[in-house]
């Protein structure tokens, strides 16, 4: 649970990233703190990709039968921290996995790929920091989602 945790952690600061635009426009005083995370948006980035897929790997074996009905909310807001984190990840980490793929056609289509998903850039980050929320209040256990 501690890697869901920092992935949850790591999903939000991806998604102020995501959202700085926003923010900036609304709250032209925000600009400094974002100038303080942007520079480790590469990090932010490969580490929300790297701990998504580790969390991935953890979760799918126990979302099965009655506990994935009973807490259906609980185990979508993991999976959209953990998905909407590797697609953030890959948003903020873009430049580096270029650098890493090989073959000019992988670069092209992974290009292309992140082209399409920048077209969501502020609706992933609101998703994204939301699920957080909602996984670090159950997490505290300032809410139960059971349905019984």
């Amino acid at each position: 649970m501690l890697l869901l945790d920092i992935n949850a952690a790591v999903v939000v600061l991806g998604g102020i990233l995501a959202l700085s635009a926003l923010i900036v426009a609304k709250r032209p005083d925000a600009q400094r703190v974002i100038a303080a995370i942007a520079p480790w948006q590469t990090i932010i980035g490969l580490g929300s990709i790297a701990l998504g897929v580790i969390n991935f790997i953890k979760l799918v074996p126990t979302i099965s039968g009655e506990a994935f009905v009973r807490n259906a909310v609980v185990v979508g807001a993991e999976l959209i921290v953990i998905g909407g984190g590797i697609l953030l990840g890959a948003m903020l980490g873009m430049n580096t996995i270029l650098e890493l793929i090989p073959s000019q056609q992988g670069k092209q289509k992974f290009y292309e790929l992140i082209q399409k998903v920048f077209v969501f850039q502020i609706l992933l980050g609101f998703v994204c920091i939301a699920a957080a929320v909602a996984y670090f209040l159950f997490r505290l256990h300032l809410l139960k989602f059971l349905m019984s």
